[in-house]
């Protein structure tokens, strides 16, 4: 709750500066925010792996492709932010000064959560279906359903697609409780399986 109403505040002191951001901004905040929760969704799928360790000492965990997307996510939103310098910025701006980088705190605050809930749930079904690779390619569903929005947008085109997509950013992962409760409840499904192997 600390954390959605921190992007609120955030959200607001934004709007307070300027009209708000356009499509392709957001875009790329969304993009430059990904490497982080996409990281940490990683750290998240280790601590459930260590826990089933034991019941499934086959499952493995290959962290390179998580960490090429990372790396893709990087480049789309460095290249999304030359992109909106070169259309709204004055001649004279640079990197630093000419983007609204509290847009890619609000962004990691919003889809962040979003994110880790969409990982969690796709994680889970993955793990019931194809186990042997559910910690290695469970991240890649949720991370298209909130980025090909954002790749839509990134060139700056679109017009008013913010609108719903934040919508989409937000609500899975609102305030972080949804989150929350998915990692409470899987670890304790973890720990309970290891005390009961027949559970």
């Amino acid at each position: 709750m600390v954390l959605g109403l921190l992007a609120l505040l955030l959200l607001l002191a934004t709007q307070g500066a300027r009209c708000g951001p356009d499509d392709g901004e957001a875009a790329s905040a969304v993009f430059l925010a990904a490497p982080v929760f996409i990281a940490v969704g990683v750290g998240l799928l280790a601590l459930l792996r260590a826990l089933w360790r034991p019941l499934r000492p086959d499952l493995r965990l290959a962290s390179l492709p998580a960490l090429v997307a990372l790396a893709a996510c990087l480049l789309l939103g460095v290249v999304g932010v030359l992109l909106s310098l070169q259309r709204n910025a004055p001649p004279d701006a640079t990197l630093v000064s000419g983007f609204d980088w509290d847009l890619t705190l609000i962004a990691l605050l919003v889809a962040g959560p979003s994110y880790l809930s969409l990982l969690l749930v796709s994680w889970r079904v993955w793990l019931r279906c194809r186990p042997a690779s559910a910690f290695t390619w469970s991240w890649l569903p949720p991370l298209l359903v909130l980025l090909l929005p954002a790749a839509c947008m990134l060139p700056g085109h679109t017009v008013d697609w913010l609108d719903w997509s934040l919508w989409l950013w937000m609500i899975p992962g609102i305030y972080g409780l949804p989150t929350a409760a998915l990692l409470v409840g899987l670890v304790a499904e973890a720990l309970v399986r290891r005390r009961h192997p027949r559970a």
